[in-house]
């Protein structure tokens, strides 16, 4: 199974909007690379007068109150195949409606759109009952070596249909139909926060694109003249949105679900319970599925020779390893050295296993060091060194990273609208330090710092707050918010 290169394909399109086709040519010798596309700018728009005095009167997430008891995943499933199997597909036309850039609400072109969605009707009816179900439950089977099957078609058709529903919220918030807007808004979050409620990092992926396509709107939110306040919208959501630990942790144990065996065997202080056959049915099976991973189908005779070399290679680094272990000579000379080998393997995965979910639920200013730590060791051991860990270990790093990148976003919409907040009590007037503000405000999850230093007041007496992007992204993924001081 190629789960790295799917989840690697999946990372490479988080940022990308809806439906947008990411080409993967390369630049011709010689050509210029393409100029970094700069940073994005947001213009604050201030709703004159004090917020409304409900704070959550537009919330992000559908209220309790309105879910009615059912399970929502198989409804998601619905939704996500009545928009891929739609016959109106969508054209280069329909693209540049989903972005401001391309189409800015101004020009909205209304009544094209409604026409539009008429024909997703079914679609969206669904979106909006499943995001008022009160539990999700994927019930896919617990992963295993031996059976590792995902319906990855119906999760990537929920991402089409987040697509969908971005069509629906720019056609209410051009028409000024904010309370029509925040129900799709609270749709296309739910779908977010409901596939972070799967097993598997793919869904998770997805889940985290998903909210990041939502939160990008949230920003066309801000800059509508008349929008209501959404700080204490965006302080309500789950922190984070998609909390990728538990995906993590159960696909770092597939192996112990896999061979049930392994994990009595690490738990015994004696020599082991393996026999000789165990332990070579066990090396030969990973050696089996290592080459599907990497797309070698070989004949069995020669996959018996290939696990026999490995186990030959391994065994002088697994007899060290074991002893340092508190092994006895005795002990480990008396194990088949398919054995010896195998302890060697599951050792290294399960100390790289623990150092990555030991830092899971950690801030994540305080976690990434250990983090790159953990993804050190899987880099150093190479491609052809611990094939479990070529075979089972996920990016859990990117997959982390990725997680940040959507909690940053949250925080700083935050601080944003903080700003917004601020401005409307005070006849649109920036405050001069972001601590002016008298919020709960936001760390920044990359430093643990406060956002404050990312604010300033310009000589004409504009508010700008200029978010960097993360480390070593383009500038694309920062953002330059900006309030204009009173006429």
């Amino acid at each position: 199974m190629r789960r790295r290169l799917l989840c690697g394909a999946l990372l490479l399109g988080l940022a990308a909007p809806a439906f947008a086709q990411v080409s993967a040519l390369q630049p011709p010798p010689g050509a210029n690379p393409p100029a970094p596309e700069p940073t994005p700018v947001v213009r604050l728009a201030v709703k004159p007068g004090a917020p409304e005095e409900s704070a959550l009167r537009y919330a992000l997430l559908p209220d309790p109150l309105d879910c009615k008891p059912g399970n929502a995943a198989p409804i998601w499933i619905r939704a996500g195949d009545a928009v891929h199997s739609n016959a109106h597909k969508i054209t280069e036309k329909e693209e540049k409606w989903y972005g401001p850039a391309d189409t800015p609400l101004k020009d909205f072109p209304a009544e094209k759109v409604r026409d539009f969605l008429s024909t997703y009707a079914t679609a969206l009816r669904l979106a909006d009952q499943a995001a008022r179900r009160d539990h999700c439950d994927w019930e896919l089977p617990p992963l295993t070596i031996q059976d590792f099957d995902l319906p990855f078609e119906e999760i990537q058709h929920c991402r089409g249909l987040a697509g969908i529903l971005v069509l629906r919220y720019r056609l209410e918030l051009s028409e000024g139909r904010f309370d029509d807007a925040i129900r799709t808004l609270q749709t296309g979050f739910a779908l977010a926060r409901d596939l972070g409620k799967g097993d598997t990092l793919i869904q998770d992926l997805v889940g985290i694109a998903i909210g990041s396509i939502m939160f990008g709107h949230v920003e066309e939110w801000l800059q509508t003249p008349g929008a209501p306040n959404l700080f204490w919208a965006l302080t309500d959501l789950p922190a984070p949105l998609v909390n990728t630990a538990p995906a993590v942790r159960s696909e770092l144990t597939t192996l112990y679900r896999s061979f049930p065996p392994l994990r009595e065997v690490l738990r015994r202080s004696d020599k082991g319970a393996l026999s000789e056959e165990d332990a070579n049915r066990i090396i030969a099976e990973l050696y089996k599925d290592w080459g599907a991973y990497i797309g070698q189908d070989v004949p069995d005779w020669q996959r018996k020779l290939g696990a026999a070399a490995l186990v030959l290679k391994a065994y002088p680094d697994a007899k060290k390893y074991l002893k340092k272990q508190g092994r006895t000579d005795e002990q480990v000379d008396a194990m088949p050295a398919a054995q010896v080998v195998l302890l060697y393997f599951v050792g290294q995965y399960d100390k790289i296993k623990d150092d990555f979910l030991k830092w899971m639920n950690v801030p994540p200013w305080q976690a990434r060091a250990g983090m790159m730590e953990a993804e050190k060791e899987v880099r150093a051991l190479g491609p052809n060194g611990n094939p479990i860990i070529s075979l089972l270990m996920p990016a859990v790093e990117k997959v982390y990273e990725a997680r940040i990148r959507i909690e940053r976003t949250a925080d700083y919409l935050r601080c944003a609208e903080a700003l917004r907040f601020y401005a409307a009590a005070h006849d649109g007037k920036p405050p001069e330090k972001l601590e002016d503000v008298k919020l709960p405000l936001p760390v920044d999850p990359n430093t643990g710092e406060s956002f404050g230093k990312f604010y300033k007041v310009d000589k004409d007496g504009t508010g700008v707050f200029e978010i960097p992007p993360p480390p070593n992204m383009p500038p694309s993924l920062g953002r330059r918010f900006l309030l204009a001081p009173p006429k």
